[in-house]
């Protein structure tokens, strides 16, 4: 047991709140490793880096989801615009972390999803009319190039006159 070093914990009321937060929304991985922390610094300072690898990367999907829709058609300058406040809000939380700071920067990021999940589903429904109609104008090329064209029926029927007239 004297062996045994007991692993140190978050101690930072704002921060566990802020990681509450993110498990209540289901954003946080739950399979970490159990790591023992020596100090409460370092179990603190990796509860905060794992909160903005969650913040960065649905940033960073956002931004991506938002630039496919803009080549696509759709305008997003101002949903864009607003995952801008998203870095600056964040080094703000990580000076100061609490529940409030970080479900600020969360609003952020659902009101663009609200924005962007309808109009993803517009475009795959776009997308899957065009693939819809593609299949119907390959199945009418492929149906016409199976019937015969109007010269190769007269061309026929010249042959069976032909034939006829021979016997």
């Amino acid at each position: 047991m004297e062996g045994e070093k007991k692993s140190k914990t978050i101690e930072d009321t704002g921060l566990i709140d802020s990681l509450s937060f993110l498990k209540e929304k289901k954003l946080l991985p739950e399979n970490k490793s159990k790591v023992i922390f020596e100090t409460v610094k370092e179990a603190e300072d990796s509860a905060k880096e794992d909160v903005l690898a969650v913040i960065n990367e649905k940033r960073n999907n956002l931004r991506q989801e938002i630039s496919e829709l803009q080549k696509k058609g759709y305008d997003l300058r101002l949903t864009a615009l607003s995952l801008l406040q998203i870095p600056l809000k964040a080094r703000l939380w990580l000076a100061s972390p609490s529940r409030d700071g970080l479900e600020k920067i969360f609003e952020i990021v659902f009101s663009a999803e609200r924005k962007i999940t309808p109009l993803k589903k517009e475009l795959e429904e776009k997308e899957r009319q065009k693939e819809e109609e593609l299949k119907k104008r390959e199945k009418e090329e492929l149906e016409r190039s199976k019937k015969p064209s109007i010269l190769e029926e007269i061309e026929k029927e010249v042959q069976a006159a032909s034939h006829s007239d021979k016997s």
